[in-house]
């Protein structure tokens, strides 16, 4: 997976190494075997003073051609974002899709509301370029035509957007501050805003982030993530991670461990999120977690621990169960 930074890529990094060998080698490299090319990696002057968790193994598990500490815990970087998606996966199913649900807070007649509009989003992964190339305000533009052809045409309230949105970010930004949502609600209240006017409807209040699930109002309309598509596939889970894993999008993993913390636990945090994967990790892949450490669902944090012999076990587990999976996977020198 991608690393973040220098510093990230080079400081405490788990290199997880699942390669699928075939019979020949290129000249180069069948004078060499595995462990001296490896170790002469690792043990570059450059390098001098990290410590490495490495395993090289077949797509079994039962030959392993290379190990270095393979079970020292160690901060994983992007690797985390394959225990997130693979929780994910697991815990809600590959055809989850995610709700967004348009409630009007007053009174409508001859086109025109009097009162607010309010979109709550629970944890839509999916408003940014990486799944809509060009256009992160796709969804929104989607819900203010269905809003249009309710014969809606003016707004005298104001636009406010509640949950968890995070609308328009880049995969290199650093969205944990759950504690900042209202301002992050905010930039999704402004981009609806401007889908509103896109379609002709005025708005005469202003647009507001505000904190929480629960808007008042009566629902107007409920959209779906799976009304759109990416490559063609409905935006439902399994497709939605394909954009993810690619390009190694931190917001949108940390966006679906708070979305499998609110699914299953009601709540809307990292913690309770972790503490189901882990869960599903332990009980599924069969794996010990007492040294296993998830603050957070992208791996932006220095202080997640996950071994190469764990991160491999649950890419081997993946694999064998959920056969979309590893289509999220980046392939070296393709994409």
């Amino acid at each position: 997976m991608k690393m973040q930074s220098p510093r990230t890529a080079v400081r405490a990094v788990v290199c997880i190494l699942v390669l699928f060998f075939t019979s020949t080698l290129t000249p180069v490299f069948a004078a060499q075997s595995i462990t001296s090319q490896i170790d002469a990696i690792t043990g570059q002057a450059a390098l001098a003073g990290n410590t490495w968790s490495v395993i090289v193994e077949n797509s079994a598990g039962n030959v392993l051609y290379y190990s270095q500490t393979p079970t020292l815990t160690q901060a994983p970087a992007s690797n985390m974002k394959n225990i997130t998606s693979g929780g994910a996966f697991a815990l809600l199913g590959v055809t989850n899709f995610f709700v967004s649900t348009v409630y009007r807070n007053g009174t409508f007649s001859g086109g025109v509301v009097t009162g607010d509009i309010n979109l709550l989003v629970k944890h839509d992964i999916t408003w940014n370029t990486s799944v809509f190339a060009g256009n992160a305000r796709k969804p929104l533009d989607f819900i203010t035509t269905q809003l249009k052809n309710q014969g809606i045409t003016k707004i005298s309230g104001n636009v406010q957007v509640y949950g968890a949105c995070m609308y328009n970010h880049l995969d290199t930004d650093d969205t944990r501050d759950i504690a900042n949502q209202a301002n992050y609600n905010l930039e999704g209240a402004q981009g609806f805003v401007a889908a509103l006017q896109a379609q002709g409807i005025t708005v005469t209040g202003t647009a507001k982030g505000v904190a929480g699930f629960s808007p008042p109002g009566t629902v107007i309309y409920t959209y779906r993530s799976t009304n759109l598509t990416y490559n063609a596939k409905p935006l439902q889970l399994d497709a939605a991670c394909i954009a993810m894993g690619k390009v190694s999008h931190n917001v949108m993993a940390d966006l679906l461990l708070r979305h499998v913390s609110y699914e299953l636990s009601g709540v809307d945090n990292f913690t309770a999120g972790a503490n189901s994967v882990l869960g599903w990790v332990h009980n599924s892949v069969g794996l010990a977690t007492n040294d296993m450490v998830m603050l957070d669902g992208s791996g932006l944090s220095h202080s997640d621990r996950v071994s190469a012999k764990e991160e491999s076990a649950v890419i081997r587990y993946l694999v064998a169960h959920f056969p979309t999976w590893d289509d999220i996977l980046p392939i070296g020198c393709v994409d």
